[in-house]
């Protein structure tokens, strides 16, 4: 059935999950960074290729999602077991 997580599991490119990436969207979007939450200080920026350079190693990998940093990866996991602590940071922040 499409639209399924069965139907998910059979394309080979990944889901992308990146932190920060520093790119023209900030210059052509102003005022955007200012509503990133306070919270995503510990999540270090990301230039474009690191995030190139992973979606190509999750693609080689068969992988179905890339997550990237280290630090994003953990948000990502903290939400799956205490989302509502996650929602919580980033409203308040």
């Amino acid at each position: 059935m499409p639209g399924t997580a069965g139907s998910k599991a059979k394309r080979r490119k990944p889901d992308g999950v990146p932190g920060k990436t520093e790119s023209d969207y900030w210059k052509n979007n102003l005022g955007s960074r200012e509503r990133v939450p306070k919270i995503a200080i510990i999540v270090p920026v990301l230039s474009p290729e690191k995030v190139a350079r992973a979606l190509v190693r999750g693609i080689e990998g068969n992988k179905r999602e890339v997550v990237v940093p280290f630090m994003m990866r953990l948000t990502y996991w903290q939400h799956a077991l205490f989302p509502w602590a996650v929602n919580w940071m980033m409203r308040a922040t």
